[in-house]
């Protein structure tokens, strides 16, 4: 499994320790975070686009993303069929997205969230199973075909 990460200026501390961190548990990652603009901002709908985009197409890979906070990024890569991004400030936040809602994109706060904080966040979110029971699947299809 892959794992896409982006950020905006905002997160961008947070992701560089993240991705680290992942490498060194041995996961495989991509950094998509876009080329900073020439004043050092990075505009987060183009981070979650480039993460949203690869994590619809390749179905077994997720996606980390990190904004100021969290939200906006979590926004823009709802856009993508196939992609269910939250934002979360707890391992039992997330491990409950991840059970119940397939939870594929995890968002983070770069202003508001620990190194620590996160790497126990990403690792509920990696290790929860999802429910495939048929109600959750169910929901998930309803989701799924908003945009058709």
């Amino acid at each position: 499994m892959k794992i896409y990460i982006a950020s905006d200026h905002w997160g961008i501390t947070l992701k560089a320790a993240l991705t680290q961190w992942l490498e060194e548990q041995g996961q495989e990652t991509e950094d998509l975070t876009p080329p900073p603009e020439p004043d050092g901002r990075i505009d987060f709908p183009l981070a979650a686009q480039a993460v949203g985009k690869h994590v619809a197409e390749d179905k077994e890979s997720v996606g980390l993303l990190a904004c100021r906070s969290g939200v906006g990024v979590a926004i823009a890569a709802n856009r993508f069929k196939g992609v269910r991004a939250a934002n979360a400030h707890s391992v039992e936040e997330i491990a409950l997205a991840k059970h119940d809602d397939h939870i594929n994109v995890l968002c983070l706060s770069g202003e508001q969230m620990t190194i620590d904080g996160a790497k126990a966040i990403i690792t509920a979110w990696l290790e929860t199973k999802v429910d495939n029971i048929e109600r959750r699947l169910r929901r998930l299809q309803q989701l799924d075909e908003y945009g058709s």
